[in-house]
């Protein structure tokens, strides 16, 4: 192989790893995770659950708790599922049933399935607050 021919492989080989960083996208061959590669939208909306307490406060739940794994991307799939097939009632009572197996229904006595709206675009003031908050459904914690 002529140095010709080094010089003109070597400058394919760079040009193909910058330019994503060129195109200002994460694409191949630079990626290592394509399903983050678009841009975001400055408002998005997660589901998810909350607890609530016998005096009406809100409770964070746990991933285990949510969804049954401790992947977020899973549970995210699992409740936008749940929403486009209108079955978040019975998951509902699934994860009411999991919080009662692991924290009792002295402390969490209600579930909510929630759809809050964010804006990304906002400044961020630690407080991490929905903009909008949807109670979608609600269910009892059986004792």
């Amino acid at each position: 192989m002529g140095p010709r021919t080094r010089l003109l492989v070597t400058s394919a080989m760079v040009l193909a790893l910058v330019s994503p960083a060129l195109r200002d996208t994460d694409s191949f061959p630079l990626s290592t995770y394509p399903m983050y590669a678009g841009n975001r939208a400055p408002v998005m909306s997660f589901i998810g659950s909350r607890g609530l307490t016998p005096l009406g406060d809100h409770v964070r739940l746990s991933i285990g708790e949510q969804a049954a794994t401790d992947d977020p991307l899973i549970a995210e799939s699992r409740f936008r599922r749940a929403n486009a097939t209108e079955t978040l009632d019975p998951l509902c009572d699934e994860i009411a049933a999991r919080v009662q197996t692991q924290r009792g229904s002295e402390e969490v006595v209600t579930v909510e399935i929630v759809e809050q709206i964010y804006d990304l675009s906002a400044p961020d003031d630690g407080a991490s607050t929905a903009q909008i908050t949807t109670v979608l459904v609600s269910c009892e914690v059986k004792s």
